[in-house]
């Protein structure tokens, strides 16, 4: 709009990470090559890719959201408090939560591929998990959190934090569910569906392939 200042214009779809400035806790999102950042985000840059899901594997660790909790008791995360958590690992604890970062966002593209209102939604993905929809979604969503209580894990050791101060930390922020036993089921395999009520799911099937281009919300009307 005239008049409007732009800021940064430089670092526009540039890939990196981004944080909001508001929230119930901290979080970090990985920022696609193309995308733009608003007002309400920052973006961080570091010298590769490699070095930027480093960097959000940390920001993202409870350890860190607990301090930005203590630093910023509102729900807003300035810059000068980011700046302030550690941000020193070793180069083994490094290229390991580097790799649940990596493993968490693979699992976090395949949820958002089977939901319709998501930029990655992904129709031939729908229609494969058609029959396991919901439960799909939230082993996804599942994964994505279990991989995150990893990165604690192991940032936990790193930095040499004690089991009562684990616990304080998890009083205040979302709990560890890799601490929790694991049963990751084929749920597709496990479907003890009746005959009606599958030809009722082909059915879907076919509507859903011949709605022209209608989302979900007016077919299911």
């Amino acid at each position: 709009f005239e008049g409007s200042h732009l800021r940064n214009r430089g670092y526009y779809a540039d890939e990196g990470i981004h944080f909001r400035k508001f929230g119930n806790y901290f979080t970090v999102r990985k920022h696609e090559a193309g995308w733009f950042f608003t007002p309400t985000a920052r973006l961080i840059k570091t010298d590769t890719v490699e070095n930027d899901l480093t960097v959000m594997s940390m920001l993202c660790s409870s350890m860190n959201r607990y301090i930005l909790n203590v630093l910023n008791p509102q729900i807003h995360f300035n810059i000068s408090a980011v700046e302030s958590v550690p941000a020193e690992l070793s180069y083994e604890a490094r290229r390991q939560v580097t790799n649940y970062v990596k493993q968490g966002l693979d699992k976090r593209k395949i949820q958002q591929s089977l939901e319709e209102t998501k930029l990655e939604f992904d129709p031939d993905q729908f229609y494969e998990n058609m029959e396991s929809l919901v439960y799909e979604r939230e082993r996804m969503e599942s994964l994505v959190q279990i991989y995150h209580g990893l990165i604690d894990n192991e940032i936990f050791r790193a930095y040499d934090i004690s089991k009562e101060t684990v616990e304080l930390i998890y009083n205040e922020v979302p709990k560890n569910l890799a601490r929790l036993p694991i049963a990751d089921i084929d749920y597709a395999t496990d479907l003890n569906v009746e005959v009606d009520q599958q030809k009722e799911i082909d059915d879907l099937h076919s509507l859903v392939r011949d709605s022209d281009g209608e989302d979900l919300r007016e077919i299911s009307e």
